[in-house]
């Protein structure tokens, strides 16, 4: 797939949970100096590849249940420090945040602050809950 992403010039976002990043370094690299970005892509990326890593937990207990066959959390931010040290964009994404087992405040500013480092990009995706009367914000990052 890489190869035809490098063929025709594309910028490419890598979303995963895995190390198998590392072995195609070769071609992110060379996707990452040809890659055509728009001028306001140049500008602000400046890259033509972004890797970025999902996590569901910093809670190990959880994370047990929850992502049996996922790498562990130290494994992604190796990754992250490797893939960020070949000058590629990397991202953090706290996906799924899920009611009542990861939104908690604790939880969030542990994700905001421990998750892994360098992150260039950080987002999460909400589970909603649709139970009466629960009004809990999970996105003040005040």
């Amino acid at each position: 797939m890489f190869e035809i992403i490098l063929r025709y010039k594309f910028p490419v976002h890598v979303l995963t949970e895995s190390k198998l990043t590392l072995r195609g370094l070769d071609l992110l690299k060379e996707i990452d100096k040809n890659a055509i970005l728009s001028a306001n892509l140049k500008s602000e990326l400046k890259s033509g590849v972004i890797i970025s890593f999902s996590i569901s937990t910093l809670d190990k207990k959880l994370a047990e249940i929850l992502q049996l066959r996922a790498p562990a959390l130290r494994e992604r931010s190796e990754n992250m420090e490797k893939n960020s040290e070949e000058s590629f964009l990397t991202g953090a994404c706290y996906i799924p945040v899920l009611p009542f087992l990861s939104d908690t405040e604790e939880q969030l500013e542990l994700m905001k602050t421990q998750a892994a480092a360098p992150i260039h990009i950080f987002w999460m995706a909400l589970i909603r809950s649709l139970l009466a009367g629960y009004s809990k914000s999970c996105c003040d990052f005040q």
